[in-house]
């Protein structure tokens, strides 16, 4: 079971280890294909520029139809942002923040247009050879700007964005998908692991059984003829050894009463089912315990399909280990609630609880945490439950102690279910 447990640790980790480093490659991968698409994109429309540029030099003028279909817009404007010639979507004028900072401007995107700013123009200088310095001609430059101007461009990306989408959606699905093969993985195998411990306790069932039925064949009668030597004794002795062999025959009952529970144990069939109505069974075997029990039924009938002897032994199983939890003090409080198509009997008591990690255990065979307990009854009340389609779980009180909870298939349901 350790070993089993390390593996599933381990496979989580690394499980864990390979969604995070495919997360990151994802996520690294499409951010680097963002910006190196925006800098082809920025390119493209870069190029666009100084061709319109130099068509306008050339012909001192530039229409919209001379455009492709991916430029929206020429303008180009003087330092004040007077617009020179403006053609498509450009603004009709600049505003003074983008002629104040224009390196904040350079490329900006709107929806599907990324608005491309650019300064054009040459810095000159005119020299001065007017002043005279210890009979030396001295040369001066005066820097003076010949022109400063901003050309604008409006570039069309809705078809690099559309393949952007695209191939985003691809590697997205695709990780998807990916995610998507690993927990079919790991479903697949917490099944295989759930299986394998399901088939290890079978392997160790049947050689319980194999064992027990040896035993109860060995066991019965060797009994059988220990309370027929008893029978004789207490004809032939005296009257004041009675007590003595009386003790005998309640120890050999105790055993015989064992060996029917692990007999019980192995018959794995339905018994004979029949209609049983669990309220008038609970009335039946309440006064059979030394502890109070407080039964809260319907006002009718609550039947369900179940051997008879089988649901009895279900019932007082469950309700003797809630009053031995408490010491005999009591009450158990037992629920019978009627669903669409189960019924379930709760049973209630202020004991010292069930720890988590055994709420399993106690139904396996011949566990116990009880000292003079024998592990059976609540094994065999699970077998028998399970059988006939049930179940039984057991939960913490609110308030302290256990809560037993029985499910049991209403009759019309298992009939729906057979045909």
């Amino acid at each position: 079971m350790k070993r089993a447990h390390r593996d599933k640790l381990l496979f989580i980790a690394l499980v864990s280890l390979l969604v995070l480093l495919v997360s990151f490659g994802l996520l690294s991968f499409m951010t680097r294909t963002r910006d190196h698409d925006r800098l082809f994109i920025e390119y493209r429309a870069v190029r666009m520029a100084a061709a319109a540029m130099e068509l306008y030099q050339q012909q001192g003028d530039i229409s919209q139809t001379q455009f492709p279909p991916t430029v929206l817009g020429f303008g180009l404007y003087d330092a004040e942002g007077v617009p020179i010639i403006a053609r498509g979507t450009a603004p009709r004028a600049l505003p003074p923040a983008v002629i104040e900072n224009p390196a904040m401007y350079q490329a900006t995107l709107d929806g599907n247009t990324m608005r491309l700013l650019r300064i054009v123009g040459t810095m000159d200088e005119e020299k001065d050879h007017s002043t005279l310095d210890a009979g030396r001609r001295r040369t001066t430059a005066n820097p003076r700007v010949i022109t400063r101007q901003f050309l604008v461009l409006d570039y069309d990306i809705s078809s690099y964005r559309s393949e952007f989408r695209a191939r985003t959606f691809y590697w997205s699905g695709l990780t998807g998908s990916f995610f998507l093969l690993l927990a079919l993985v790991w479903v697949l195998y917490h099944r295989v692991q759930t299986y394998q411990i399901q088939a290890q306790k079978q392997r160790g069932l049947v050689q319980l059984g194999a064992a027990a039925r040896t035993l109860t064949h060995e066991i019965k009668n060797p009994l059988g003829a220990i309370q027929i030597q008893n029978a004789v004794l207490k004809r032939k002795l005296p009257e004041e050894y009675h007590d003595s062999l009386a003790v005998f025959d309640e120890e050999v009952g105790r055993i015989a009463v064992l060996v029917d529970r692990v007999r019980d144990f192995l018959q794995s069939s339905a018994g004979k089912p029949e209609p049983v109505d669990l309220c008038s069974m609970l009335d039946t075997i309440q006064h059979l315990f030394a502890f109070p029990i407080h039964v809260d039924c319907p006002g009718r009938p609550v039947t369900v399909p179940f051997d008879r002897a089988r649901v009895r032994s279900v019932l007082e199983n469950v309700i003797k280990n809630a009053g031995e939890s408490m010491d005999g003090q009591g009450p158990v409080e037992v629920a019978v609630r009627e669903l669409r198509s189960t019924v379930t009997v709760c049973v209630l008591d202020r004991g010292s609880g069930v720890a988590r990690e055994d709420r399993e255990r106690i139904f396996d065979p011949f566990f116990t945490t009880k000292s003079g307990g024998s592990g059976v009854g609540l094994s065999i009340t699970r077998q028998f439950l399970e059988v006939m389609g049930g179940s039984i779980q057991v939960t913490d009180r609110t308030g302290g102690g256990s809560e037993f909870t029985i499910t049991f298939q209403k009759e019309h349901h298992r009939a729906a279910a057979g045909s």
